[in-house]
């Protein structure tokens, strides 16, 4: 996650990218921006720092409904597992295979 915060009304740009390359990206862009950037300034030096290093940025808010799309497929998922039984089946395996685990040791 890079993100930058500028100014005393606290606005912020925000953008989810590969943890590998956030420290980078927001590295460059510190000294892309200068000390007392504003927002459009630091804005401008985040996607110049991304596009110098080959990331692609994702605006927060585009992220954010992204994991939510996620997670309630996963939910749907998981419901549909627990009315077929799957998922019972799932956890009574894992818990006999802990419990062998465990008596082996």
């Amino acid at each position: 996650m890079c993100s930058i915060r500028t100014g005393r009304d606290g606005s912020s740009a925000q953008w989810c990218d590969d943890r590998q390359k956030a420290v980078p990206i927001a590295r460059a862009a510190r000294r892309f921006a200068g000390a007392k950037a504003d927002l459009s300034t630091a804005t401008a030096a985040v996607r110049r720092s991304a596009a110098s290093l080959g990331a692609t940025l994702t605006p927060g808010h585009f992220a954010i409904e992204r994991a939510g799309d996620a997670a309630a497929g996963l939910d749907e998922y998981l419901d549909a597992m627990k009315r077929c039984g799957v998922l019972r089946t799932i956890v009574t395996s894992l818990r006999v295979s802990v419990h062998r685990a465990s008596k082996r040791f």
